[in-house]
């Protein structure tokens, strides 16, 4: 999501050492690029792909991460990069940073590095929808149209 995106906002993050709380207004992906970059320490983008619908990163550990593509927001301006074809290498700390970029093939290159990040840990778990008990009644929100899930949950 680019910089100006979201009205979202983040009040009174703890300072990085934990010595008190930074009261000014923060941007939801701007706190996710904060947690992100203290995990990409050492980290590079092995490999990446800006593609029509999605934007995917592959880290030197492995990792991957994919973001949306803002194909029909592109533009001319939007669509060129500076450093395009010398992307591969880049340290993962430099990447995240792009996510605040106001260049949206930049900040879609910037969430997927971010994603790759902080979903390195991930180990998956149990079904959501086979764990809840949907009722009839229920009314579920998603953000995001994910296909397979709306599938599922429409004979709920």
């Amino acid at each position: 999501m680019p910089a100006g995106a979201g009205s979202f906002t983040v009040l009174g993050m703890q300072t990085a050492k934990g010595k008190g709380i930074n009261m000014r207004k923060m941007l939801i992906t701007e706190a996710v690029a904060a947690a992100a970059a203290k995990k990409a320490a050492g980290l590079v983008v092995e490999d990446l792909c800006i593609g029509v619908g999605y934007t995917g990163v592959k880290l030197s550990d492995n990792s991957g991460g994919t973001g949306f593509t803002f194909r029909n927001e592109l533009g001319l301006q939007n669509g060129v990069m500076k450093n395009a074809g010398r992307l591969q290498g880049m340290p993962a700390t430099e990447a995240v940073k792009m996510a605040m970029s106001v260049n949206l093939a930049e900040a879609s290159l910037g969430v997927a590095t971010i994603n790759a990040v902080l979903n390195r840990d991930f180990e998956q778990g149990e079904n959501a929808l086979e764990v809840i008990d949907l009722r009839p009644e229920d009314v579920v929100g998603m953000v995001g149209y994910f296909f397979p899930v709306a599938k599922q949950l429409q004979g709920k």
